[in-house]
C-alpha cells in the first residue's frame, strides 16, 4: 500500500531525490535537520508578507543561508515563489524522517521516572534492530515504569497512566441500589 501523498511529502521526496543525483544527500540531510527547527515560523511569516515581496525575501534567504548546500535554497526559493514558506519546517522535517527511513535508522524516545542504565538502553536499541538511537528523559511524574516512541507508536508502561485507568473505572463503575440499606 503506497503512502498517500502531501505537499511536505512531496517537495521532501523531491529534495532527496536530487540531492542523491548531486551526489549531496549527507549533508542536505544534516542541514534539513539543522533548519527545521531553526527557521522561526515568524520569520518565515515576514519573509511570505506581500508587502516584501519575493525579490526582497529571495535575497534575504540567500544572505541568511549562504554556507547551506544549494538544494535547500533552491527549495526555499521554490517555496516563495509557490507561496509556500511557511510549510518550509514541515517539508525539512519529513525529509530528515525520510532519509532516516531510508538509510535504515530507528529513533526511539524514552520517557522514565528514573534513569536508564546504559544496559537497558543497549538492549533496548537492539531489540529494534537496524541503526538504532536511543534518547531518554526523566519525568518523576510518571511514579514508575515508562513510556516507549517508536516512530508513530507509543507503548505507555507507567504507573501514571495505570493508576489513572484505575481511578476511571472506580470513578465509572456502576453502583447497584441492592448496596444500600432500605428501612
Amino acid at each position: 500500500m503506497a503512502t498517500p501523498a502531501t505537499v511536505p511529502g512531496v517537495y521532501a521526496q523531491s529534495l532527496l531525490d536530487v540531492a542523491s543525483e548531486r551526489g549531496t544527500r549527507a549533508a542536505v540531510v544534516e542541514s534539513c535537520r539543522e533548519l527545521a527547527g531553526a527557521l522561526a515560523p515568524a520569520a518565515l511569516a515576514a519573509l511570505d508578507d506581500p508587502r516584501i515581496g519575493k525579490v526582497k525575501a529571495k535575497d534575504a534567504l540567500r544572505s541568511a543561508l549562504a554556507g547551506q548546500p544549494r538544494e535547500i535554497l533552491d527549495l526555499l526559493l521554490l517555496l516563495v515563489d509557490r507561496n509556500r514558506l511557511a510549510e518550509a519546517p514541515a517539508i525539512l522535517k519529513e525529509a530528515v524522517k525520510r532519509a532516516e527511513v531510508a538509510d535504515g535508522i530507528v529513533r526511539i524516545k524514552v520517557v522514565s521516572a528514573r534513569p536508564l542504565s546504559d544496559e537497558l538502553s543497549q538492549r533496548l536499541a537492539a531489540s529494534v534492530g537496524g541503526k538504532a538511537e536511543v534518547t531518554v528523559a526523566v519525568e518523576p511524574a510518571l511514579i514508575g515504569g515508562a513510556t516507549v516512541r517508536v516512530g508513530d507508536r507509543l507503548v505507555d508502561a507507567s504507573v501514571k497512566r495505570q493508576l489513572r485507568e484505575m481511578h476511571n473505572r472506580m470513578i465509572n463503575a456502576p453502583v447497584s441500589d441492592a448496596l444500600w440499606a432500605k428501612e
